[in-house]
């Protein structure tokens, strides 16, 4: 039986720059289940998360590879609305792919 984890990107998935060194790593016995923040976002409404003076600038990837920054007050709670999912889903282990920190 497959163990399963679960990925959430700040950005949007999938993130096929970063997910096979990971499955590679974890071995053919782990399914990866991706999510991404901004999944499901059209560039207009990822606007919506753009930082302004002051913010803690967050870079991330877009699904056709290009890159945005968002401000980490306004990502945070898209995360942790996609980590939840995943426990919701029975999913034991989520990683954040992030290079920023979060509280």
């Amino acid at each position: 039986m497959k163990k399963v984890i679960g990925t959430v990107t700040i950005g949007q998935s999938p993130r096929t720059d970063v997910i096979p060194d990971i499955a590679t790593i974890l071995g053919p016995d782990v399914e990866i289940l991706e999510a991404g923040a901004l999944d499901g976002l059209s560039r207009e409404e990822i606007g919506a998360f753009a930082p302004a003076k002051g913010d803690y600038v967050l870079v991330t990837r877009l699904s056709d590879g290009s890159s945005v920054q968002v401000a980490e007050q306004h990502i945070t709670p898209r995360i942790f609305e996609k980590i939840t999912t995943h426990f919701r889903e029975g999913i034991p282990v989520v990683l954040l792919l992030c290079t920023g920190e979060f509280p």
